[in-house]
């Protein structure tokens, strides 16, 4: 059985912080205006299990600048 995060973390009953998807850096610029800083950028690349070890979580990011940066750093990880 493979569950996802979000779905594990209600079977258990975990809080968890609030959690929007983005497609793209403009949406991802609109997803953290929206529910402020600082946020966490964590990418989804299928069948990477080992985010934080692959570069896919960063953390703790405080403004739009610190958001582009990560976010393209993820982008060359999937390429």
């Amino acid at each position: 059985m493979n569950l996802r995060e979000r779905s594990g973390s209600r079977l258990l009953n975990l809080r968890v912080v609030k959690e929007v998807a983005a497609r793209n850096l403009g949406e991802a610029f609109r997803r953290a205006k929206k529910i402020g800083y600082p946020i966490v950028l964590k990418g989804i690349v299928e069948g990477q299990v080992h985010k934080t070890e692959a570069g896919l979580v960063k953390l703790n990011l405080r403004n739009v600048d610190q958001l582009k940066s990560a976010y393209r750093k993820m982008l060359r990880f999937s390429e």
